[in-house]
């Protein structure tokens, strides 16, 4: 990230242009951090509702917990997963 906002800036300012055009730099694993099993769970309900149940389904702790563990946080296998199931 740090590497990312020194090329936007270019090694004599040759990109202010572009550089100005940036509003604001995250630093994604920290903010992924603080969300991540929020919504995770919140991304397995959706995917396991059917179109008769409303959004705020539970799903029991523990299958929530099965899911994580297994598929290690990852989202595209989460999808792929819940395709299936």
């Amino acid at each position: 990230m740090p590497r990312l906002l020194l090329n936007l800036k270019g090694r004599r300012g040759e990109y202010a242009q572009l550089y100005s055009r940036v509003g604001m730099a995250i630093v994604l694993d920290r903010e992924k951090a603080k969300h991540e099993r929020t919504d995770f769970d919140r991304i397995l309900e959706s995917l396991l509702s059917t179109s008769d149940d409303e959004i705020n389904i539970k799903i029991p702790p523990e299958l929530a917990d099965a899911f994580y563990k297994s598929l290690k946080g990852n989202y595209r296998r989460l999808f792929k997963l819940a395709r299936g199931v």
